[in-house]
């Protein structure tokens, strides 16, 4: 430890070399060589009065020498002091010179070479000092990026430097000049920007990879302050809300959904302060006055603002909004086929007994044969509801084949011009063939059917009735589709009303005008034929309704033939009557018995399969029920077929849909639906019994 005295001596010699300058030093030799001339030529004349001349000479060399030998002194003292603080002061600058931490280098700019280089730059360089003195500029340097090389002048450049590595490392210089005796050097500090470069680099990369996603974002990204005004929007945001960047930026995310949304769902101001992520479904108004449904995710960035993530569920509620309607449709389908079932059954009795009264009192009582004939033709408008309805559910059996769209739908449309008032005109659009569908001929004809009552009764003053013909897109839906528009120019429906026209007994008619199921049989029948239906219509606008076919190659399936009434044909074989509806098994057993059969029954098919397993029993054919108690029609079948048992087998059910797929086709058992008349079961009866067993 120095001690205070050391201390203060040293403090007092650097105050001293602090004022030890050229200028100093003349200036004291100048006062001191005036003093001492003014005052030593007084004292000699002093002296030379009482002493002599020989005094006053002797004196005068006395005082000369005096005065060179103080000056040389002085001088000297002078000297040593200027020498000691000039080293000093060297000593500091070299002790700066090799502490620091800062790269530094002396060079000489003449030659472009290293004089000198500190233990930083050698750390730095990775060569040693004394390989770095002598070494040109030039095996460091290895571009320059800015700036311009270390010349006269102090200057700040930007450069690549190599380091002993090979390693390349991005510095900032700063170079300056130093006044020398003989000559100027160049000192020079080198700053390593190469991390903060690299840093800088990666941050842009960032922002240009973020900028990418925002702009290219399939979903609205919006910037917003703790105000929710926008700061930052991409395009996407800008598409959704109808407005540009700049007309977005000057207002606020309030702005856009009103006071109501505002009163029905306040902002996550304090949930977006605390941190996380806040989910909402919002609507937001947009720049045509329309609203849009968004769901918004929001987040609070590191920075303050909000982040605001806008996705369009408009289409997602559409769509679960069509899936409830289709869930509701085919459980409403479900429910009409089971009813359609137990309703055919009840028709079915009615039917066969109305034709087993009929038959046996047309000769003893010909009076009752108009009411016979009302009660069956009752019976048969209740057959025809429940084909509706089966339309509807999906449930009823189709012949699906090749159709010429265009031209079934020219014929419908001759039919249509005798059918409707003379007040509507009926127009033709599209062409007069070559769209070629999969479809049942006679349901397209009960599809249009019913879009034409409709749209009369739409137009009872009159209008425009326009059915047309063309090929869908192939991507809407997917695959290739022929279409029927049938549009009229009617007084239209509102949305609430369009949203519920396929409900079965949904109905704007007064009664008895409307069931309710022309347009339900509409929708299950498309339906049933892997179609699409979908209706469009405005109030006071008319009503257009586009149905979609799927395409099909081949040829057309030549029209329906006219239905002729033939005899009913009887026979003598044995048939075994499996049916679990008493009445209906009663009054199909008379009926066969009439024709002349003898008929065995079965009220289920596990009593049917013991009566066939008795060698004693010849049974030519068995007609049976499909859905019973205990064994239904085709486990029944099944289990003939695996004793090798070949009888004839002939289906009845009220079923249709999956229930029936399959039969009626070559090689399977034939299908008679019910409700049937005593003429269908007889001809079908005969036609089985005739066939191949």
């Amino acid at each position: 430890m120095t001690s205070p005295l050391l201390q203060g001596r040293r403090g007092r010699i650097a105050r001293s070399h602090r004022y030890l300058t050229p200028a100093s030093i003349a200036l004291l030799y100048a006062v001191l060589g005036a003093l001492w001339i003014l005052t030593s030529d007084r004292a000699a004349a002093l002296i030379g009065g009482p002493l002599g001349t020989e005094v006053v000479t002797r004196y005068q060399t006395a005082k000369g020498l005096v005065f060179v030998g103080l000056s040389a002194m002085l001088l000297y003292v002078a000297l040593r002091l200027a020498s000691r603080s000039l080293a000093q002061s060297e000593e500091r600058y070299r002790t700066m010179f090799e502490r620091t931490t800062a790269v530094a280098l002396i060079i000489d700019p003449e030659r472009g070479v290293i004089l000198d280089a500190n233990p930083a730059a050698a750390a730095f360089y990775g060569w040693s000092r004394a390989q770095l003195v002598d070494k040109p500029l030039s095996d460091l340097v290895v571009a320059v990026r800015s700036g311009g090389r270390p010349g006269a002048e102090t200057l700040s450049v930007f450069e690549e430097h190599r380091t002993a590595g090979g390693d390349v490392r991005q510095v900032e210089v700063y170079a300056g000049l130093v006044p020398m005796p003989r000559r100027q050097l160049q000192f020079a500090v080198v700053h390593d920007l190469t991390r903060r470069i690299a840093a800088e680099r990666a941050l842009e990369a960032s922002e240009a990879r973020y900028r990418t996603l925002l702009n290219e974002a399939s979903d609205g990204i919006v910037v917003t302050d703790l105000e929710w005004r926008f700061v930052d929007v991409n395009p996407r945001a800008c598409t959704m809300l109808g407005y540009d960047r700049a007309e977005l930026l000057a207002r606020t995310l309030t702005e856009l959904m009103g006071p109501e949304e505002l009163a029905r769902q306040p902002l996550p101001d304090g949930e977006v302060l605390r941190g996380g992520t806040v989910l909402q479904e919002r609507r937001l108004l947009r720049a045509d006055g329309t609203w849009l449904s968004v769901e918004i995710s929001s987040r609070l960035r590191e920075d303050g603002l909000v982040q605001a993530i806008m996705r369009d569920v408009g289409d997602r509620q559409r769509l679960e909004e069509r899936l409830r309607q289709a869930q509701k449709m085919e459980a409403v389908g479900q429910l009409t086929g089971g009813i359609a079932h137990d309703l055919n059954n009840v028709l079915g009795v009615i039917m066969a007994n109305t034709d087993l009264v009929r038959e046996g009192l047309a000769d003893e009582r010909p009076e009752v044969g108009p009411e016979l004939a009302e009660i069956r033709r009752a019976a048969g408008r209740g057959a025809e509801m429940i084909r509706k309805l089966l339309g509807f559910s999906r449930q009823s059996s189709l012949e699906i084949a090749p159709l010429d769209l265009a031209a079934a739908v020219g014929e419908v449309v001759e039919t249509l011009r005798r059918l409707l008032p003379t007040n509507i005109a009926i127009e033709r659009g599209g062409p007069a063939s070559g769209v070629t569908v999969r479809a049942d001929r006679n349901a397209l004809e009960q599809i249009l059917m019913n879009l034409a009552t409709n749209a009369r009764d739409a137009m009872p003053d009159g209008g425009t009735l326009t059915v047309s013909v063309d090929p869908c897109p192939a991507d809407e839906p997917p695959g290739a589709w022929g279409c029927v528009t049938v549009s009229d120019t009617g007084h239209g429906m509102p949305p609430e009303v369009v949203a519920r026209v396929f409900d079965p007994f949904f109905t704007t008619k007064p009664p008895p005008l409307g069931s309710g199921l022309g347009m339900a049989m509409v929708y299950g029948l498309v339906r049933q034929q892997e179609g699409s239906v979908r209706v469009e219509s405005t109030p006071g606008a008319g009503t257009t309704v586009i149905v979609r076919l799927p395409a099909g190659p081949g040829t057309s399936a030549p029209g329906a033939s006219s239905s002729i009434r033939r005899a009913m044909p009887a026979g003598t074989e044995t048939i075994l009557l499996v049916e679990d509806e008493p009445s209906l098994r009663l009054a199909g057993s008379r009926i066969l018995e009439r024709l002349g059969y003898t008929v065995l029954c079965a009220e289920n098919g596990e009593e049917a399969l013991t009566m066939l397993g008795d060698p004693q029993r010849r049974i030519d054919l068995v007609l049976s029920d499909i859905m019973m108690p205990q064994r239904d029609g085709r486990s029944l079948y099944d289990a003939l077929r695996a004793r090798g048992n070949v009888v004839r087998f002939l289906f009845s059910t009220g079923y249709g849909g999956t229930m029936v797929e399959g039969l009626g086709e070559e090689g399977a058992p034939a299908l008679l639906l019910k409700p049937w008349t005593a003429e269908e079961l007889a001809l079908k009866v005969r036609e089985v019994l005739d066939g191949p067993a």
